[in-house]
């Protein structure tokens, strides 16, 4: 993996590097250690510069954050585990539903308790914004990409056109059951 990981780094070499760990869908085995890979290929990779770590083990990504006492940046991938992950030594998060604009407010005020060390508040928007998790996953309204269009054509009037295959648009009668459920949630206005 470091051998592979260099080659890619060093096709853009004054760019930094960022280990994309999402082993649900790489299929990337649990038996390679991400800090095992801090470790070992930071030395040989100079621009590996962190890992956003997509995985529900945080007994893992806490090491991974340990690694160089801080030298890496690990940004945890799941929005539904933010606050988790930041109290486990992640520096930040990115994650598909922030692109939702709704929904980066919350990440932004759940950092910024959490920064604050208002403990109680942070999980309340966590909390919170996981409803909305919820939905765009389970709520049957098709795959979490076409929902996210659908919310932010509704939200900010902006057009995508069709997701790639094999994803299908929403239909309008689901994007308006959507964005009502939303509504309810107190999401959307």
């Amino acid at each position: 993996m470091i051998d592979w990981m260099g080659g890619l780094a060093s096709a853009a070499p004054s760019t930094p590097f960022y280990y994309y760990h999402i082993p649900v869908i790489t299929g990337v085995p649990a038996t390679i250690s991400v800090k095992k890979f801090l470790e070992e290929g930071g030395p040989l990779i100079p621009t590996l510069h962190g890992v956003k770590y997509t995985s529900t083990n945080l007994a893992e990504m806490a090491d991974v954050a340990s690694v160089g006492h801080g030298k890496y940046d690990v940004m945890a991938g799941l929005g539904e585990q933010m606050l988790a992950a930041l109290a486990m030594g992640a520096e930040s998060a990115v994650s598909a539903p922030f692109n939702v604009p709704f929904a980066m407010g919350y990440y932004h005020r759940i950092q910024e308790q959490f920064a604050k060390g208002d403990m109680k508040e942070a999980l309340k928007l966590q909390k919170k914004i996981n409803q909305f998790s919820y939905v765009l996953q389970w709520g049957g309204y098709g795959h979490p990409i076409s929902t996210m269009r659908a919310i932010i054509r509704h939200e900010k009037g902006l057009e995508f056109g069709s997701p790639r295959l094999p994803l299908k648009a929403m239909s309008a009668e689901s994007a308006k059951k959507l964005c009502d459920e939303l509504k309810g949630l107190g999401f959307l206005a």
